[in-house]
């Protein structure tokens, strides 16, 4: 006896409905989502004739899910029918547009049986094939939110910053997502046309290196800054305060997260965006490293010309102030440590810290002195 297997999945249950030859029922039956519940799906094929030289074949709505993959490695064939052909399928034996589960999964079945020959079954790949064919459809399906996140950006940015889209669109949507734009706008360097009225050079060459810049850097800047800076219709202050949070809330991902950040569409967006802004805040950006080059000089300073004779404390000193000079010197440490000694209220930050470490550590030096002087008196 030839017999049919339709499926009508859903995610936690799936209903299975077996046809013969002549369209009569089978059987049907509704299982669990789970390897118990496939184990169960396996048994009922079996008891209605399912063999290893002649399984039964199976039609269902999608060609994902592991509910598939499960039936493809049995070795069976496996027919993915568009859901919109299923609803013509079921027009024929009903005008009601009352939707059922089991009657789903007989359409399904049925087609097998009338219609076969019209539907082509899954090929049987192989996991390299399998494993493409994944890769693949994230690509696409990151390239689609890309378009879309791309759309929504520029749209919200025609509403409050044309001068943005003059700098970074030149008249096509596209170039929103490129890497500079994101530095610029993502890392909320200007946000605002009022954050644009204020933003430096030097911050805007630091963002395209990090961004990934390397030639033309210097003209580059200096053309979005004239860009950014040009007079345009401004939104009131609140209002376009708000269009500046909208706008850095905008996510523009990559276009691969299979072969570039695949993680990256889990990241949690308000806390990365704030995570930057923090990053590029007038206090705080390049602190961490301003502030350690400063004191590496001053200690090197201070070990040579207050300690000259005690080669332990001086070598130290000078191999850190060696390495604070290629910090200064060597382009790409200056782009890891976001080097920008150019803000003011980061250089006095990392001078007043230099300033007390350097008191601390020449009053420990006078204490050591003093001590061993007092040693040798008694």
């Amino acid at each position: 006896m030839k017999v049919f297997c339709g499926i009508d999945w859903a995610e936690d249950h799936h209903d299975v409905a077996l046809v013969d030859a002549d369209g009569a029922l089978v059987a049907k039956r509704r299982i669990d989502d789970s390897a118990e519940g496939f184990a169960e799906l396996l048994a009922m094929l079996a008891d209605a004739g399912d063999t290893a030289t002649d399984p039964i074949p199976v039609a269902i709505e999608t060609p994902r899910g592991l509910l598939v993959a499960g039936l493809r490695q049995t070795g069976r064939r496996v027919y993915s029918i568009n859901p919109m052909a299923v609803a013509r399928y079921r027009e024929r034996h009903s005008v009601s547009r009352k939707k059922s589960d089991h009657v789903d999964a007989m359409t399904l079945a049925n087609i097998l049986r009338t219609d076969a020959h019209a539907h082509r079954p899954l090929p049987a790949d192989s996991e390299l094939v399998q494993a493409v064919a994944v890769l693949s459809r994230a690509t696409q399906d990151a390239i689609w939110r890309r378009s879309r996140a791309t759309q929504e950006l520029r749209a919200v940015l025609r509403e409050y910053y044309p001068g943005f889209l003059a700098a970074f669109a030149k008249g096509s949507a596209t170039n929103l997502a490129s890497a500079e734009a994101r530095a610029v706008l993502v890392l909320a360097l200007a946000p605002t046309p009022a954050a644009a009225a204020n933003i430096t050079k030097a911050r805007i060459v630091a963002a395209l290196r990090r961004a990934g810049r390397q030639r033309g850097i210097e003209a580059l800047a200096a053309q979005l800054l004239n860009d950014l800076r040009k007079p345009q219709l401004r939104q009131p202050p609140l209002a376009e305060e708000a269009f500046g949070h909208q706008s850095s809330h905008c996510w523009l991902p990559s276009p691969c997260p299979a072969a570039g950040n695949p993680s990256a569409g889990a990241a949690d967006l308000a806390t990365a965006t704030g995570a930057c802004r923090d990053a590029d805040s007038d206090g705080g950006q390049a602190s961490t490293a301003a502030l350690i080059t400063l004191i590496a000089i001053a200690l090197w300073a201070l070990g040579i010309v207050a300690q000259p004779y005690q080669w332990w404390k001086v070598a130290p000193v000078g191999l850190m102030a060696g390495l604070s000079s290629l910090m200064f010197l060597l382009p790409i440490t200056r782009s890891v440590f976001l080097l920008d000694l150019g803000n003011g209220a980061t250089t006095a930050i990392a001078f007043t810290c230099a300033a007390a470490a350097i008191a601390l550590l020449e009053a420990g030096w006078w204490a050591d002195g003093w001590l061993r002087s007092e040693k040798r008196r008694g």
